[in-house]
């Protein structure tokens, strides 16, 4: 196996109860759901030595491996890590993982026209072009990133993976069981757990307060990704009282506030771990919510799930991945007037567990291709997945 280095956010934080909130979200990027991906793409490979994006390359290292996830837009200046790649050992490779485009925000769409890559950019993909060995050295998300690489002339180098994430469960057959569980599923409410997705977007607001108020009745527990006020809350840290009254008005306004205290602290939870997340997802009926990874670490976990898609990212997230989805923008989830028979019904109509399985297991043997094709052994879990020879590199 080349000399293998996963260069990027920490799969595993270990003990985080004496961590301060500050200090655990610099760790995965501002968003547990980070860990999802950085935890799949260490599972793919079978743990290999992580280090930062950018710590000097380690003696015996052939090939870096990059779990890099939005970097494609105007967001994102990728200068320094160019230069860091110029710089580094002439026979040194590199490997992208989960590459994506940064479209627009506030709709639905895979036009590869609004997303724009600056020369930075090009400069960037060009060097990644001269670390790959002559072989397709980039995973991409989707059709959007796909058809972007396309335009600015790099399709040649990229392959349609989706997110890591979806190579979580070592189960071939994982639509089936996501199936039976929701076909389980009565008329009544369920327990409910949802993915807080954006709380501090006022445009957003209807949904995600009509989300928690389900959530809440239901008796289950919302997932908090973002933001470090919100993850703080979660952890049951003190609020200050003009923390806790704007928290209080963005969240559960129709409440009396030390009621919303008290469901605050019965009901928002956050993973530092993702197997202890799924563990929880496990134990849930179904999730809704606008977090990708939050709803993708469910069917991981076996549990049906729904996505409320807000972006580009999402959008084609879940079309890659086949996560079942509607449109923030679409009601009746933009104005929150939705119940649990509109839940069930959007999720009946687009699941389809065969195909949910094939694309997983296509998806496995691309991942496991481009591994190969890099000189790299996979883990048994990816081999099992894709039904290839482990360490056939």
């Amino acid at each position: 196996m080349a000399g293998v280095v996963l260069r990027g956010e920490p799969a595993r934080l270990g003990i985080t109860t004496d961590q301060s909130t500050d200090a655990l979200i610099a760790q995965v990027g501002h968003n547990p759901g980070n860990l999802a991906f950085a935890y799949a793409s260490a599972l793919m490979l079978d743990f290999p030595l992580t280090v930062s994006f950018m710590a000097p390359q380690l003696p015996g290292e052939q090939i870096g491996v990059f779990p890099l996830a939005n970097c494609l837009g105007e967001h994102y200046d990728p200068a320094p890590i160019t230069e860091f790649m110029e710089q580094s050992p002439e026979d040194w490779r590199t490997l992208i993982l989960g590459l994506g485009a940064q479209g627009l925000l506030d709709r639905l769409t895979l036009d590869p026209g609004d997303v724009a890559l600056s020369p930075a950019h090009i400069e960037w993909l060009q060097v990644l072009r001269d670390r790959s060995g002559g072989r397709p050295n980039i995973s991409i998300r989707g059709d959007l990133t796909r058809d972007l690489m396309d335009r600015y002339g790099f399709a040649e180098q990229t392959v349609v993976t989706g997110c890591p994430s979806l190579m979580l469960s070592s189960n071939r057959e994982l639509g089936q069981t996501v199936a039976r569980k929701f076909d389980a599923l009565g008329p009544d409410l369920p327990v409910l757990n949802g993915a807080l997705g954006n709380p501090w977007d006022p445009g957003a607001a209807a949904f995600e307060q009509a989300l928690i108020r389900l959530v809440v009745k239901s008796g289950g527990q919302i997932h908090v990704q973002m933001m470090a006020d919100h993850i703080a809350a979660a952890r049951d840290e003190a609020l200050t009282e003009d923390l806790a009254t704007a928290m209080h008005g963005q969240l559960l306004p129709d409440l009396p506030l030390d009621q919303f205290q008290r469901e605050r602290r019965q009901h928002f939870r956050v993973w530092f771990d993702v197997p202890a997340w799924m563990e929880h997802l496990a134990s849930a009926d179904f999730v809704l919510g606008a977090r990708i990874h939050g709803t993708a670490l469910a069917l991981q976990a076996g549990t049906p799930a729904l996505c409320v898609a807000w972006d580009s990212r999402t959008y084609e997230l879940c079309r890659s991945m086949h996560i079942p989805f509607v449109s923030l923008y679409d009601e009746p989830w933009s104005s929150g007037l939705f119940d649990w028979d509109d839940i069930r019904r959007a999720f009946e109509v687009q699941f389809d567990p065969a195909a949910f399985d094939n694309n997983r297991r296509e998806k496995a043997q691309v991942f496991a291709e481009l591994f190969q094709t890099h000189g790299l052994d996979f883990a048994p879990h990816l081999g099992h997945l894709a039904q290839r020879i482990v360490g056939a590199a």
